[in-house]
């Protein structure tokens, strides 16, 4: 049991480490950084978090629809794209509860 376990994490790692990089390289002349991306737990996340400059925010929900993804949710700070199960939140300012915490461009170095 324990062994099937571990198969079943290791390929939803492959997956998602495989999404991401798909993800990086149509991303290669916009300024963006992986947001929330290691995690100080031992699984595997369900969706790639990125933080996107403002200006490149609205070309990187194109490129992603191009892929193949869908907006399936937008709000203030975040738009959410999906792909067979696979979830891409657009972050333009690190926010909880729609509260912004920090300067997302200030991380960025774009300001």
């Amino acid at each position: 049991m324990l062994h099937r376990d571990l198969l079943l994490e290791e390929a939803r790692y492959k997956r998602y480490l495989g999404n991401a990089i798909e993800v990086s390289g149509a991303f290669k002349n916009l300024n963006y950084a992986f947001y929330k991306f290691r995690k100080p737990v031992d699984h595997v996340s369900v969706d790639l978090d990125i933080l996107i400059s403002v200006d490149d925010a609205p070309k990187a929900a194109r490129i992603l629809r191009q892929l193949g993804f869908k907006a399936v949710a937008v709000e203030p700070y975040t738009v959410t794209l999906e792909k067979r199960n696979f979830i891409v939140d657009l972050y333009t300012q690190p926010s909880f509860a729609w509260i912004v915490y920090i300067n997302g461009e200030r991380l960025l170095g774009v300001c």
